[in-house]
């Protein structure tokens, strides 16, 4: 029945209750690399003497975790559970290293494999993990070599040739 209760509130003055509170649009890739050129990057804690260093690739994905878009969101206090994430990239590696050729690792390897997938989703380093934080990192224009696409051609309808056939 049709009049009943209260009318409903302009949208203006409604409260959504859905609204992400993690959404924001970050700079583009190419606009991180360039703001972070000249900037001092933090670095992986440095490692015990008695230690392995770290592997060049666990740097190498430190350096491109530091220089994305998605480091513009971290606090300070984000960067030692960012450490512990690379802790387990690095013995990840250390593993596959010492595991080639073996079965007997491949638990660790899983094991380790998981682990790092639930620790860098809190930071957003996935395409999934920006889309479930609401993080939008825009495309770079100069992305594509040919530059802006043109749009494609129109389609012609193949059931307009049907009728011309068969005159």
């Amino acid at each position: 029945m049709a009049g009943r209760g209260a009318p409903p509130k302009p949208d203006s003055s409604r409260a959504r209750r859905n609204r992400a509170t993690t959404a924001a649009t970050l700079e583009s890739q190419k606009a991180a690399h360039e703001r972070h050129r000249g900037e001092r990057l933090p670095k992986l804690p440095a490692r015990p003497p008695d230690a392995e260093p770290w592997d060049k690739r666990t740097v190498a994905w430190w350096r491109e975790t530091m220089r994305s878009p998605m480091a513009g969101q971290y606090l300070d206090a984000d960067l030692p559970v960012l450490h512990v994430a690379f802790e387990l990239i690095d013995e990840f590696y250390a593993t596959l290293e010492t595991a080639r050729g073996t079965k007997g690792r491949r638990p660790a390897l899983i094991g380790l494999a998981l682990e790092i997938r639930q620790q860098i989703a809190r930071f957003g380093l996935t395409p999934r993990d920006r889309l479930s934080l609401h993080w939008a990192v825009p495309a770079d224009e100069e992305d594509d070599p040919d530059g802006p696409r043109a749009a494609p051609p129109p389609m012609v309808d193949p059931r307009f040739k049907l009728g011309q056939e068969s005159a």
